[in-house]
């Protein structure tokens, strides 16, 4: 039984499109506004994979995702949006012919 550990990181982006309500501190007032915004997002975290069988494995991360903007839930103005995920995965290998593509059988 054997656990390898990894660590990962990598750079990508977020694209988002909503609708937010504000309502002043007087609770008058009243501003509704459509956005849209690309972000940039750093990935980054720990997980464990094992082998399963020739075919198979499972892995299990903990990871973060660090937004470089607000503008996805607006609970906090003016700071960068932080997230925590964790993920077991459940992978096959899937068989391949000599050109490399995947073998499939028909019944």
């Amino acid at each position: 039984f054997n656990l390898p550990a990894y660590l990962f990181v990598g750079v990508g982006s977020l694209f988002n499109i909503g609708n937010y309500t504000k309502t002043s501190n007087d609770g008058k007032s009243v501003e509704k506004s459509l956005y849209s915004n690309y972000s940039l997002v750093i990935p980054y975290g720990i997980g464990v994979k094992t082998r399963l069988s020739s075919t198979s494995y499972l892995n299990f991360e903990v990871g973060f995702r660090f937004v470089y903007n607000d503008n996805i839930d607006y609970v906090e103005q003016n700071s960068f949006d932080k997230y925590q995920f964790i993920t077991i995965n459940y992978i096959k290998k899937i068989k391949a012919k000599e050109n490399g593509l995947p073998k499939f059988r028909y019944n």
